[in-house]
This record gives C-alpha cells, sequence and structure tokens, in this order.
C-alpha cells in the first residue's frame, strides 16, 4: 500500500514539473498555458509585440456562380460550382451538379477553368463567386468579421535569444534560432 502511495505521488510530482520550464531571464518557473500577464511579471521580456492574424484555414471550400452558357439566347443561368481542398486547389468542378474535368462557363473562350487550379487562378478568370460556403455547418458564407488569432512574442537578449510565442493570450510555446 505505501509502495503504491510512493509512485502514485511520483507520477503526479513528475507530471506537474512536465511542462514546465525556467524563465529566460531567470530561474522562474513557467508553464505552457500560462497567460500572458502571468509570463510577463515573471520573466520580463526585452522586447514584446502583439499580431493578430486569420486562423489557419483547413475546411474544403465551395464557390458557386450563376452564369449564362455562352452563345445562349436565354436569359437563364447555370450553376456552376468550383470545390476547392485545403491546399485551396480545385477538386471538383460541376455545372448544375453534373461533374466536369474543365469548362469556359465562366465566359473565357481561350482559358477554360480546370482542376488542379489555385483559388486566385479561378478568381482572375471567374471573378468573385455569388456564394461561398467555407466549410462550417451551417455557414455558406465568407465572413470577413470571424474572429483572428491573436499572437503574442516576447523576446529575450539572453544566450541563446529565445522567443516565447503565446496564442489568443496563453504560453503556447519556446524557441531558440
Amino acid at each position: 500500500m505505501k509502495r503504491n502511495l510512493c509512485y502514485a505521488l511520483a507520477a503526479f510530482l513528475y507530471s506537474q514539473t512536465t511542462f514546465a520550464m525556467f524563465c529566460p531571464s531567470s530561474f522562474v518557473t513557467i508553464n505552457i498555458g500560462d497567460t500572458v500577464d502571468q509570463v510577463r511579471q515573471a520573466c520580463k521580456p526585452d522586447t514584446e509585440s502583439t499580431k493578430k492574424i486569420d486562423p489557419p484555414d483547413t475546411l474544403p471550400h465551395t464557390w458557386t456562380y450563376y452564369v449564362t452558357q455562352p452563345g445562349s439566347l436565354s436569359a437563364s443561368s447555370m450553376r456552376l460550382d468550383v470545390v476547392f481542398n485545403a491546399q485551396h486547389k480545385v477538386i471538383n468542378i460541376s455545372s448544375n451538379g453534373a461533374g466536369i474535368a474543365n469548362t469556359n462557363l465562366c465566359g473565357n473562350q481561350s482559358q477554360p477553368i480546370q482542376t488542379g487550379y489555385t483559388m486566385e487562378q479561378i478568381k482572375a478568370v471567374c471573378g468573385s463567386p455569388m456564394f461561398i460556403d467555407n466549410g462550417n455547418p451551417g455557414s455558406v458564407s465568407s465572413d470577413p468579421n470571424a474572429k483572428k488569432i491573436e499572437i503574442t512574442e516576447f523576446k529575450y537578449n539572453s544566450t541563446p535569444p529565445t522567443t516565447l510565442t503565446f496564442e489568443d493570450g496563453k504560453l503556447k510555446s519556446r524557441s531558440t534560432p
């Protein structure tokens, strides 16, 4: 029984120090997940910078266009869907629900769009889409006001020079060049 208690206590103490590290400028202990204010108070950075970035875009997107068929006298339009993977490359094109490998429905007869194109290439040929499904459930538009990730860096002129990086106010990593 005593032996099990000793093992449990050792495991607990070991797990508490697993993510602990020293401040680059002192021997004060900080942990992954500490807030910017906690680390600022404990470590006093030489320089500090904060920026906001867009969250990484890892979901597929579908761009929808409504185009009139070239040479058509009718005012009706066709639906053109262009599906992009997480690397922003075209993986599928469909016109009125039928899959196609390439098309010049965007109006540029000399340059059809095709699978493998990037978002920039599609936008250059077809223009801005009517709708963007950005892959979020229940979302059928691109939200320009989406929450940005706040990245804060504390830099220390220590040996070696060290950078502490925070994401949305929590310590995420420590790096040296």
